[in-house]
């Protein structure tokens, strides 16, 4: 964009030079012609990258959503780049970093392998040869979660709490922040089930 900006300027010099002669010279009207040709290529080339650029992330996304839901054998609401910062279970505490995706279908929660991601070197070479959605690493219920959510530095941070379980899980959520948004929304409502259910059985 920056150089069809630099074109254009030309392109408005050698006009107002062609304005001020009665009979325009042949090298500023052939000028002319090369820079408004010029202007043409670029912003053609500039629509086929936006172009690209747009259809190139769902493409890729479908396949991986595909991959996954080949690894739990049903289908998957939404699919998300998940990296574990953190878990807490009865005689056991983990904090490190590993990196998963998190997938939601009807019932559970699901956190499957990210194959191309090392916990310790971040991309691993050595996995070229794997997909890269690996197997399921652990799946839990979506009924009777627990949701904290906040938004850190283009990505959302989840706490996410099964109380019955017992059962904590502390990550970030990565991906389009719409997606970042279906994601939260969804495990809000499951936790407004949980509350209202409980609101019941105490108003029994």
């Amino acid at each position: 964009m920056k150089r069809i900006g630099q074109l254009v300027c030309v392109a408005v010099i050698l006009l107002s030079l062609a304005s001020t002669e009665r009979r325009p010279s042949g090298p500023v009207v052939t000028g002319l012609l090369i820079v408004l040709a010029a202007i043409v290529v670029l912003t053609v080339r500039a629509g086929l990258h936006r172009t690209r650029g747009s259809s190139a992330p769902s493409y890729e996304h479908a396949r991986l959503l595909e991959q996954a839901e080949s690894r739990v054998g049903r289908p998957l609401a939404l699919l998300c780049p998940f990296t574990l910062l953190a878990q807490d279970l009865p005689g056991e505490s983990w904090q490190g970093r590993q990196y998963l995706w998190l997938g939601l279908d009807e019932d559970r929660l699901w956190l499957l392998h990210d194959a191309h991601r090392h916990p310790a070197r971040g991309h691993d070479p050595t996995s070229r040869w794997l997909p890269r959605i690996g197997g399921v690493w652990d799946s839990m219920p979506r009924q009777g979660i627990v949701l904290r959510a906040g938004e850190v530095r283009g990505c959302d941070q989840l706490e996410l709490s099964w109380p019955y379980a017992p059962r904590l899980i502390v990550g970030r959520v990565y991906g389009p922040r719409d997606a970042r948004r279906r994601l939260a929304g969804l495990l809000a409502a499951d936790q407004l089930t949980l509350r209202a259910e409980a609101e019941g059985r105490a108003g029994g």
